[in-house]
């Protein structure tokens, strides 16, 4: 039984450091150390968690270090100091809390939940990581809801069901115990219980049912999930073909308007030729007119379809707005990366760029920058824009603290797959007035 026990221990160890590592997910997905290298700090914390239910010290002693070890973790993920106070808070507050129900619970019920090693011992140890896993979600889902992020009602079920169906086997396990034991606090009068000559029989096959649900709810959770992303994706799909059509039409038009020239370069020479002769000031005055036929569609030049149709059409919605563009191009006519994954990224963050400038007022002149280089087999975007109002993050996503605004948020999880996809470097900077998003391609 002790072998037994320690295993369960163990297991039941494993399970609460992955709860405090999605706990703390939700205040930043991001990380201080490399992803790889996430592991080592939380592999610490596993061990020392598990030596703490082990070793017999003062349950003041444990409370401390149990604390000082859920703030350590937090150190592991790229929080500021409010946040780092309330993931320690929570994540604290229901592992003491769950220990002190279930000592009361033990003692009024005479469980034994504290009797190590023995079954009871095991099943309360599993009861407790299940509440607390419990509580963490709970925690969680109250966290997204106040920070306004939407909920994703897919996931929930599938969150939900194992920690559930885990406190509720331990409880029929623990009115088995009671019943046979006859101890103070008895379910004997209840008929449906009272009455079954082989309850070990009835608890292993509620168990295996449970299980057999719990797997089929999953199964059709992660379906769901799948069917959700597919269109996600269809919707990226049929933006990047907006994309391309774009890009067709202004070719198009600037082909039209290049045989317009050619048809009237003779002309328009003849006129120069005879304005030269008297006029300086109306031969500028010509030139500029001449210049001006062109001027609409040369904001981008480099000779890359994609990107000369994508930043001349945004140009457009930019200028229909009010808002100025500084563009900065050195880049070869061909780019060793996948035309959707470009289109993707550099759409995503001018679209968001455009929706934060357009809340800046008119009279403080937003100006959107773009620069685009390639270096060293390194395709670099640098998207800066203004923005007005205060940034938060939620999740890893910006946003702002009025709840009917947001900057940055959408689109920005489309940008970090495309980017980790090309194995490439996501970075964001803000300060009190402009936003700063720089992605890194590497060939």
């Amino acid at each position: 039984m002790t072998a037994l026990y320690y295993f369960g221990l163990t297991i039941c160890s494993i399970i609460y450091t992955f709860c405090i590592y999605k706990f703390y997910c939700t205040f930043s997905s991001t990380f201080c150390v490399e992803k790889r290298l996430v592991w080592v700090p939380y592999l610490s914390f596993f061990l020392m968690i598990t030596v703490l239910q082990i070793i017999s010290a003062s349950i003041f002693l444990k409370y401390l270090l149990s604390l000082a070890l859920c703030y350590f973790v937090t150190w592991v993920h790229e929080m500021n100091t409010p946040q780092r106070i309330q993931a320690t808070t929570c994540s604290f507050l229901s592992t003491i809390l769950t220990e002190i129900f279930l000592i009361l619970l033990s003692l009024n019920a005479e469980l034994h939940l504290f009797a190590i090693p023995s079954f009871n011992a095991m099943t309360g140890k599993i009861l407790w990581v299940s509440l607390v896993w419990l509580g963490l979600l709970l925690c969680r889902l109250c966290i997204d809801y106040f920070g306004q992020k939407e909920l994703s009602y897919i996931d929930l079920p599938a969150q939900f069901c194992l920690p559930v169906t885990i406190i509720f086997l331990s409880c029929i396990s623990f009115i088995f115990d009671i019943n046979n034991h006859n101890r103070i606090f008895s379910f004997s009068e209840i008929s449906l219980l009272s009455d079954i000559k082989r309850p070990d029989l009835l608890f292993y096959f509620i168990c295996i049912t449970l299980l057999l649900l719990d797997i089929l709810v999953i199964y059709i959770c992660e379906r769901a999930k799948r069917l959700k992303e597919l269109e996600l994706e269809q919707e990226i799909l049929t933006d990047q073909k907006a994309y391309y059509e774009n890009q067709l039409s202004v070719l198009k038009d600037s082909e039209k308007e290049i045989l317009s020239i050619q048809h009237d370069i003779k002309n328009h020479f003849a006129a120069l030729h005879s304005i030269a002769d008297c006029n300086n000031t109306q031969l500028k005055e010509y030139l500029h007119n001449i210049l001006e036929i062109d001027a609409e569609h040369k904001v981008s030049e480099t000779g890359n379809i994609l990107i000369d149709g994508l930043i001349n059409y945004k140009a457009k919605i930019m200028s229909v707005n009010h808002i100025e563009l500084n563009y900065h191009a050195a880049i070869p006519c061909e780019l060793p990366f996948s035309p959707q994954d470009v289109t993707v990224i550099l759409g995503n963050l001018i679209d968001n760029a455009i929706d934060a400038a357009k809340k800046v007022p008119t009279e403080k002149c937003p100006c959107i920058s773009v620069d685009l280089s390639y270096r060293r087999c390194c395709f670099i975007i640098v998207v800066e824009n203004p923005y007005v109002g205060d940034i938060s993050l939620t999740s890893g996503s910006f946003s702002t603290t009025k709840s009917d605004t947001r900057v940055h948020g959408f689109g920005l999880k489309n940008v970090k797959k495309a980017v980790e996809k090309n194995h490439g470097i996501f970075d964001i900077q803000y300060t009190d007035t402009d936003f700063t998003a720089t992605v890194i391609l590497n060939e």
